[in-house]
């Protein structure tokens, strides 16, 4: 927890801590740093706090920062702009979140992979005790007296409650809705840890109960849970509700059986999704997202938004404050910054809120398109970036470009610097808050040295990136990223981390549940590939060159010498790969960068032993076998010959992948074509699926191809799909069953 010295008053004064959320892997040096400070004033702060992977502690002079890649965390001397890394150190697999102790004496350091908390002696930079936690630990936060720390365990469901006097877990509260993700606490100022209440998000939004309504703009609600401190025990939900109306409109409505008319008139809405990060200000929580918008025609402008949703932290209740931070930035001119930066550019993944300490101000930090942009509040408690209202208009948008994939900042106490954690460049972009310039950035970590690696990481950074590599546009006069329009999306704006964002979108072949990309490929073999998409449509990751094009509206990778969109970019022939290394470097990352998650069940489990032999003799291998947990491998090398395709509803696909598994019901009012020429008409589905891969399928709710199977009981409530073993009709084989199913990730031995 950050303290003043000299506390204010009113809510503007009631700052946060930060959130945040992340990767990691490994590294040590070791130095040794007599001036290290230990010392703390106990003039308590009423500021709240936030999980961060970015920590400054209480004297602002050495700043904590987590090495998602490398296994490390690092610490800066930032007193008086020295910005020197004095130590590096080793701590679990994939640290996410880094808090320190309210005397500064410890740090504590949650690792994903690991399912621990690293506890470092700060006097010395060295790890004195690792403690378990549930599986997949995204954040940790303290309490404002640092009685306790609470851990976010993102695939176990629940959070660790640890006390710092003994460094141990004193309970572990279940049920924490799925994914929890990013921790804010508030702080009534007192000497009391009992009275306050744990924000803790949901990474991904969900259906109301009861209420499956796969790819509507309205069709989820992002969810935050409410703990309460004196009894450590959820007891309350927060729903985040859609925005009815983002400010952009589309041509045509999938759902509605409204087709193109070639005028955008349709009001679209979005539903707050990714919610990696909170803040507290005041009585009030901002909690930003990716604004998700399933509904056909999906195009750059319409599909994700940059949206933050207002909380009472009193009451807990969504106020209908929420904002799309992107509205208004279209009716900007093209322009770049003297370093030749298109500066026009949307909030794209807005990750998480830093709030300045003494006013209502602070900046958001927009993942994908590398960037913090200057957030206000108006009277109401209403977030703004000031942007035009119309063309023309007056335009108070405050930029600050970063490294590379921002997802974190901290601000020292008098708000002169702000530090800006970038997780791909693996670096900190140091701010001048007085006059929002960069001061300098801080190497925190080693990029990969060989070739592989760097490879892998270029592919990373594009994976992630709206905005990618820049060339001038003599159309609009300026440069431009070539990823999408305007940095509108990235890749992950729909596979956070590789993976899936949980929506289902109303694609051109139909309703398709994001298919997360661990299974792509085979563990022990790169170059074992599953077909790609539900309906086995492309047989390269490099296809997906089209969704860069039509979906992202970027210009793309796969260019002409002169600069321009090579225009024989199809589906199948001719073959993607090796027209672009930028391109292939994607690929690459796809293939070797994309981990499953740690399921919080491992294969000792008695109950998910039992439920593997059920797999077995119930038939389940028939499918979902090979290291890949899926019998769907690409048949052919790139170009399939035509007579391997079939045509359906003009879109080609991979017959030979495509299995009858009784999930398609004509009759269903979603199973429509999503875009283009055959909008409203019967989607793809008669011919069967591309069989999905298991791998980390836990984590993946909702089910099948349409997302209508909220858990995976009711996957096996379907004969058609999985059979009709006696094995399925006992109660205690089908709850085996789905532990195992449960137990499935990486580590599992496949059949």
């Amino acid at each position: 927890m950050q303290d003043r010295t000299t506390l204010t008053s009113g809510p503007s004064s009631r700052r946060p801590r930060l959130a945040a959320i992340l990767l990691v892997t490994s590294a040590v040096l070791a130095v040794s740093f007599p001036e290290f400070e230990l010392s703390r004033v106990y003039a308590l702060s009423p500021s709240p706090i936030s999980s961060s992977p970015i920590i400054l502690n209480s004297a602002d002079r050495f700043l904590w920062v987590c090495n998602p890649d490398n296994d490390t965390v690092t610490v800066v001397d930032v007193g008086g702009d020295l910005n020197r890394k004095v130590a590096e150190i080793n701590v679990g697999n994939e640290p996410q979140s880094v808090s320190l102790s309210a005397d500064n004496s410890k740090a504590y350091v949650a690792n994903a992979i690991s399912g621990s908390v690293s506890v470092i002696a700060t006097s010395t930079f060295s790890v004195v005790k690792t403690i378990k936690v549930g599986a997949e630990p995204w954040a940790c936060a303290l309490s404002p007296n640092g009685t306790k720390l609470y851990v976010a365990n993102s695939s176990s469901n629940s959070v660790s409650v640890i006390d710092t006097s003994s460094d141990t877990v004193v309970k572990t509260i279940e049920s924490v809705g799925q994914c929890p993700r990013a921790i804010a606490i508030t702080n009534d100022g007192d000497f009391q840890d009992d009275d306050e209440k744990v924000f803790v998000t949901n990474f991904l939004a969900q259906y109301r109960f009861g209420q499956v309504r796969p790819g509507e703009d309205a069709g989820k609600v992002g969810l935050v849970y409410v703990i309460r401190t004196d009894r450590d025990a959820v007891f309350t939900t927060i729903n985040l509700e859609p925005l009815a109306d983002t400010g952009f409109k589309s041509d045509g409505d999938a759902l509605s059986r409204i087709a193109p008319s070639g005028a955008a008139t349709v009001t679209t809405g979005a539903f707050p999704n990714i919610l990696a990060g909170l803040a507290i200000l005041g009585d009030r929580l901002y909690i930003p997202s990716t604004g998700s918008s399933p509904n056909g025609p999906v195009k750059f402008n319409v599909n994700v938004q940059g949206l933050v949703s207002v909380v009472d932290a009193t009451t807990d209740r969504d106020l209908g404050l929420t904002v799309n931070l992107n509205k208004g930035i279209q009716f900007e001119p093209d322009f770049d910054d003297n370093l030749g930066r298109p500066q026009k550019r949307f909030v794209t993944n807005p990750y998480f809120i830093a709030f300045r300490h003494n006013s209502s101000s602070g900046y958001v930090i927009s993942a994908a398109s590398d960037q913090a942009v200057k957030l206000d509040l108006d009277s109401s408690g209403r977030p703004t970036i000031n942007a035009p209202a119309a063309p023309g208009g007056a335009d108070g948008i405050v930029r600050i470009i970063t490294g590379k994939n921002p997802r974190a900042m901290v601000i020292n106490q008098n708000d002169t610097r702000g530090y800006i954690w970038n997780y791909v460049s693996r670096d900190v972009t140091v701010v001048n808050l007085e006059n929002d310039v960069t001061l300098a950035t801080i190497a925190t970590a080693a990029q990969p040295s060989d070739e592989l690696g760097r490879e892998v990481q270029l592919g990373k950074e594009l994976f992630n990136s709206s905005i990618g590599p820049v060339t001038f546009n003599e159309e609009i006069g300026a440069n431009e990223g070539l990823m999408a329009d305007r940095g509108w999306c990235s890749c992950a704006s729909c596979h956070p981390n590789g993976l899936t964002d949980g929506v289902v979108w109303m694609f051109p072949a139909g309703p398709r549940f994001s298919t997360p990309l661990n299974g792509t490929f085979s563990n022990t073999n790169p170059n074992v590939q599953r077909a790609l998409n539900w309906s086995a449509i492309f047989d390269e990751v490099a296809d997906f060159e089209l969704n860069t094009r039509g979906v992202a509206g970027g210009r793309g990778l796969i260019l002409l010498p002169n600069g321009t969109p090579d225009p024989n970019v199809k589906a199948f022939d001719p073959a993607s790969h090796g027209r672009s290394d930028a391109r292939d470097s994607i690929t690459t990352y796809v293939q070797n960068g994309v981990r499953s998650p740690v399921s919080g069940i491992d294969d000792t489990d008695a109950l998910a032993a039992k439920g593997r032999k059920v797999f077995q003799k119930a038939g389940c291998v028939q499918c979902h076998s090979g290291a890949q947990w899926t019998t769907s491998v690409l048949e052919f090398a790139p170009a399939p010959p035509a007579s391997a395709l079939t045509v359906e509803q003009g879109v080609a696909q991979l017959t030979g992948q495509l299995r009858r598994v009784g999930t398609f019901n004509a009759a269903d009012r979603f199973e429509l074509v999503g875009t283009g020429g055959n909008i409203g008409k019967q989607a793809l589905g008669s011919l069967g699926f591309n069989t999905p891969s298991l791998l980390g399928v836990f984590a993946f709710s909702p089910y099948l191809h349409n997302g209508t199977a909220v858990t995976l009981d009711e996957v096996l409530n379907n004969p058609a799909h999985v059979g009709s073993s006696a094995q399925l009709q006992k109660p205690k084989k089908r709850a085996a069953l789905i532990q195992f199913i449960r137990s499935i990730d990486d580590s599992t031995p496949p059949f």
